[in-house]
């Protein structure tokens, strides 16, 4: 059955790209056969590649590498360059601290609620290489040798050399452990980072306290955090209708054999928990533990128009229509001592 439901979905996938490439081919004025044509393939494959950085779920070499660039990013915008890592909520893989040890990172730590049943994924990571060469700019320039092939030429720099289980086995992984109490020194860490997870912390100032603890002076904290109702619904506030006695008699929090990907397998029974606080929570949060807030970017912002207060449990009713709006957010900020 399983087998049977990847198929289907590559032939969905198929069907897409192809349909992209010849909806691409139909727009494009003005130019040659060969040029409209390499132009639409091209296009066509960006798209599939948007639709696959957007899935999250499962072992997704695209989504890995997507959110490794956005969290690098971010540390490259504030001149950080991270040399001990830690991931709050590491979810279905370890690809992203994998990642930072192939680029800057000489240690790195994961922890969430739930273990994973597999720490390397032989063809997430093979995937992973593959998509390296093709779009990390590695080695393109090998691909057009092998193609025209020279006897005497080697590429000892190329991703083909690099092993991902030997960087994978080199993550401290912590699991089951919760954010408020990490078993690492004060002062251990320069780059804490997480991924639709601090939502779901039920001891949210204990975490970020412990973030303090751990960050050393100037390190980086970046959060990106899903605000919203956690189901398919047009209302992304539903949830924050709820009092906080029913909304906690109504939720499943992750832990005691569940973890991320049970989600996608139906053992949750009811509503997944989230912590609902908002925005504006989160950077007092922060800034009562000693953070430096450099930026909040919101991502998502629900129409205010469609915000309803008097709908809303009444701890919900004080907060702004601004600040109910965002319902996906980065938070970056640095530990000050």
């Amino acid at each position: 059955m399983n087998k049977l439901l990847a198929l289907l979905k590559s032939i969905r996938w198929s069907f897409k790209f192809s349909f992209d490439i010849c909806n691409e081919i139909f727009r494009i004025n003005g130019k040659d056969k060969n040029t409209t044509l390499t132009i639409a393939r091209s296009i066509a494959l960006n798209n599939q590649l948007k639709r696959l950085a957007s899935t999250g779920s499962g072992n997704n070499a695209f989504y890995a590498y997507h959110q490794f660039r956005e969290v690098q990013e971010f540390c490259l915008k504030y001149n950080h360059i991270p040399k001990n890592v830690l991931e709050i909520g590491t979810g279905s893989n370890l690809a992203i601290l994998a990642l930072f040890l192939h680029s800057t990172a000489i240690k790195a730590y994961g922890l969430d609620i739930e273990p994973l049943d597999d720490r390397y994924d032989i063809d997430l990571y093979e995937t992973l290489k593959e998509f390296l060469k093709a779009a990390g700019g590695t080695n393109w320039y090998q691909y057009a040798s092998e193609h025209k092939p020279n006897p005497y030429a080697s590429f000892p720099t190329s991703i083909d050399h690099v092993d991902f289980k030997e960087y994978v086995d080199q993550i401290e992984y912590f699991a089951p452990c919760g954010a408020d109490k990490i078993p690492l020194a004060d002062n251990a860490i320069d780059l804490f980072y997480s991924i639709s997870t601090l939502e779901h912390l039920p001891k949210t100032r204990e975490s970020i306290q412990e973030m303090k603890r751990l960050l050393v002076n100037g390190g980086l904290s970046i959060h990106e955090i899903d605000l919203s109702y956690h189901r398919h619904h047009p209302n992304r506030l539903e949830h924050l209708k709820y009092s906080e006695e029913d909304w906690q008699r109504a939720t499943n929090q992750y832990g005691e054999g569940l973890g991320v990907d049970d989600i996608w397998r139906g053992k949750f029974t009811n509503e997944i928990f989230c912590n609902r606080l908002r925005t504006s929570d989160f950077v007092e949060l922060f800034s009562e533990s000693g953070f430096e807030i450099l930026e909040v970017t919101p991502i998502i912002k629900f129409d205010t128009s469609k915000i309803d207060k008097s709908s809303l449990d009444k701890k919900f009713q004080k907060k702004t229509l601004e600040d109910l709006s965002i319902t996906n957010a980065i938070i970056v900020t640095r530990c000050k001592k």
